[in-house]
């Protein structure tokens, strides 16, 4: 069983007409016919029984038709959440700071910022300049604010 089986089979039940399915999808009759015929044939199982222009789901057809929803369902929402992580609208910021920053600049900043990107999670980390520096070098954090004069480091963006 795959997703195009499943996107099918779901506007089958919903529409009731394999023209319509058809129409809907982009896709010829023979198609929609073909792939209900090997859905039916892969799961080994009647899923619906046809009489005329009705049909009557059976119970293993109205459980594929429910999980069917709930997969297709589920897959449009990855797509969506990955096109926010795209676009930098989802995911985590890690942040690392040294003390005096976190008391001064930090506070209104990080609020400004958990205002604006609601949907990015906030990871911050405390600790000395020197461990601060060196967690972005093993990337172990995003961003560094950290209070040190004369600070030079040809690895890293300041």
């Amino acid at each position: 069983m795959n997703t195009k089986q499943m996107m099918i089979f779901k506007n089958f039940v919903e529409l009731q007409n394999e023209n319509a399915v058809a129409e809907k999808l982009g896709i010829t009759q023979p198609t929609v016919t073909f792939h209900l015929k090997n859905l039916n044939n892969e799961l080994g199982i009647p899923l619906y029984f046809k009489k005329g222009k009705c049909f009557n789901l059976t119970d293993a057809g109205d459980l594929l038709y429910r999980n069917s929803n709930k997969m297709l369902n589920l897959i449009d929402e990855t797509t969506h959440m990955i096109e926010e992580f795209k676009q930098s609208k989802r995911g985590t910021l890690r942040v690392g700071a040294s003390h005096a920053p976190i008391y001064s600049i930090l506070p209104t900043t990080l609020k400004k910022y958990m205002h604006d990107y609601p949907n990015i999670d906030m990871n911050l980390i405390v600790d000395t300049a020197p461990m601060i520096l060196k967690k972005i070098k093993d990337r172990e954090i995003d961003i560094g604010v950290i209070s040190e004069k004369g600070f030079n480091e040809k690895e890293l963006k300041v």
